[in-house]
């Protein structure tokens, strides 16, 4: 895009600095979706040549595998700290937040909650609807009462399935009065 040109007139070329002649612009795709654009501005009279365009489409074609691959590590990331069926953080992400929590005491700089509430909770019977009903019955049961012990919290609360019907609540800055009233919910 040249400023010069007629039919780039009407674009708003403050925005990109007010002594900017041209602007070299490509996509960052993602399938058949554009997620991104990459581009170059310049105030220099001389045009971008064939070459500096061939440079900016490889750069955007790099920086489209990198963000892929980023997108692809956070999946990864999330999976291993989730549980698939409850999309509740599992043992692993509970026990990350146990050792930042002691982390942050040690550093003594005062970011460390001053009490911790944690609450246990055990599904009994489970096995009974598994036994009975089926394993997807079952499954639905997990994921109720996942979802029952997500709103029965506070936003901040940490819910996460630790195994097949063992929850696990964290409660940051919470005394037990709070955590009373939150098994009361549950």
């Amino acid at each position: 895009f040249r400023r010069d040109e007629a039919r780039h007139a009407l674009l708003d070329w403050e925005a990109v600095g007010e002594d900017v002649v041209e602007i070299a612009a490509v996509p960052i795709r993602h399938g058949g979706r554009t997620s991104a654009v990459f581009a170059l501005v310049t105030n220099s009279a001389e045009s971008y040549g064939i070459g500096d365009l061939d440079a900016l489409d490889e750069v955007a074609g790099l920086l489209a595998v990198t963000i892929d691959r980023l997108r692809l590590f956070e999946q990864a990331d999330y999976s291993a700290k989730h549980d698939l069926l409850t999309e509740l953080p599992n043992y692993r992400y509970l026990q990350e937040r146990f050792d930042d929590m002691g982390a942050r005491a040690l550093a003594g700089d005062g970011e460390a909650p001053e009490r911790v509430a944690v609450l246990v909770i055990d599904m009994d019977n489970l096995k009974v609807f598994n036994d009975t009903l089926g394993h997807e019955v079952g499954d639905r049961v997990i994921r109720e009462v996942a979802r029952v012990l997500r709103t029965s919290c506070r936003a901040s609360d940490f819910v996460a399935r630790t195994g097949g019907d063992e929850f696990v609540i964290l409660m940051e800055d919470a005394d037990a009065e709070q955590a009373l009233a939150v098994a009361d919910r549950i």
